[in-house]
């Protein structure tokens, strides 16, 4: 990947949080703002494993580090649907100069965003900051009167149905469903779990029954919860989830909930070593199986 150059202000250090922050903090802190994978917009793709190995910690510390920096500084959202960081304020600091050069980019960059809310967190806090660079200015503005992407008070939390999927056309046309569509979604959200061969009598029952329920955005953000999941992917244990198993009315209430999301000791010292929180795997997968 081609190298390019990254301000950090000389001020970071006597920044009043970040002279608060532990050194792991502070180290976390920096590498996100000076990654490779960093764009000038401040919204970017943070796979965990790269994360991970670039910092030389466990993929559960840096899952630990995100959320502390999301839900106790403040200072960033993460979608687990996209894999994407967004920085607070992060353009004040990033454009020095302005120009037609910085606006493409800008531009360029928005269009590469895949879960718009990230869009949302970015400008809305920036709405309320004085910005001197007309460049920035110009850019949220744009954004705000435009609205092309419903970027500002987006209610729909789960537009992230990839368009290649959707693109094949509508899912429910009259009294016909497109099977495959939702088959495809999981396939793609999922490709830890087993793979769907064929479209059963039975798995078309169950398909049309959620979709009485679901949107399919909805269904794969499901899918989603469920591959994020060591205990549904059998990371943690030996069993596994499947489509059917998902699909079925009681346990895809309880994915959307989050009673299978991974639960992490929250705590400051050696990331090195900090794991997930303990499961009752007999019970868990107990409690799985009479879901069914």
């Amino acid at each position: 990947m081609k190298s390019v150059k990254r301000i950090v202000d000389t001020g970071f250090w006597s920044d009043e949080k970040v002279m608060n922050f532990s050194p792991e903090d502070k180290y976390f802190w920096l590498f996100l703002l000076t990654n490779e994978y960093t764009t000038q917009l401040g919204i970017y793709h943070l796979p965990l494993k790269k994360a991970a190995f670039d910092l030389g910690y466990s993929v559960e510390a840096v899952k630990v580090l995100l959320d502390r920096f999301e839900n106790e500084y403040e200072l960033i959202k993460y979608s687990e649907e996209t894999s994407e960081v967004a920085i607070k304020n992060y353009l004040i600091y990033s454009v020095v100069k302005g120009g037609k050069p910085v606006a493409d980019c800008l531009n360029q960059d928005t269009k590469r965003v895949k879960d718009k809310r990230l869009l949302s967190f970015v400008i809305q806090n920036l709405n309320n900051k004085e910005i001197s660079n007309n460049t920035v200015n110009d850019f949220i503005n744009t954004l705000n009167i435009t609205n092309e992407f419903n970027y500002i008070n987006d209610n729909d939390n789960d537009s992230i149905v990839d368009e290649s999927l959707t693109n094949r056309g509508r899912i429910v046309t009259g009294d016909k469903i497109d099977y495959q569509i939702i088959v495809d979604i999981y396939h793609n959200a999922c490709p830890s779990l087993p793979k769907v061969t064929k479209i059963t009598d039975a798995r078309k029952k169950l398909i049309n029954a959620r979709l009485k329920d679901y949107s399919a955005k909805e269904l794969e953000k499901a899918f989603r919860a469920a591959e994020e999941s060591d205990f549904l992917t059998g990371r943690n244990g030996k069993w596994n989830a499947t489509f059917d198993w998902i699909m079925n009315t009681n346990n895809i209430v309880k994915i959307l909930e989050g009673n299978y999301k991974n639960r992490i000791e929250k705590k400051q010292g050696d990331y090195r070593n900090t794991m997930t929180g303990n499961y009752d795997f007999a019970e868990l997968e107990r409690e799985a199986r009479e879901g069914h």
